[in-house]
């Protein structure tokens, strides 16, 4: 997964932490790591050996908040309603 596609899969939340918002899959030399949307990361923590958030870091620094776009919430009026279970 290239750079910019993989920071447009992350949510950054402020310097050193990002969310997930869309799965992702990182093929690195420890091996794959697959991240679901909603899955947290910090400096400092490394999941699957891999520290997620300095990667996103390097990335944000190297190409700016500019390659990412927002995530935006749609209004209630935009989800389709449920049919109630009967």
């Amino acid at each position: 997964m290239g750079e910019n596609q993989l920071m447009n899969r992350f949510k950054r939340e402020g310097p050193g932490a990002w969310i997930c918002v869309e799965p992702a899959v990182l093929v690195t030399p420890q091996g794959r790591v697959e991240i679901t949307p909603g899955m947290r990361f910090t400096l400092g923590t490394k999941f699957m050996n891999v520290e997620i958030a300095r990667l996103l870091d390097d990335e944000y620094a190297r190409f700016g908040p500019s390659t990412r776009p927002r995530v935006v919430a749609l209004p209630d009026s935009a989800t389709p309603a449920r049919k109630p279970n009967t």
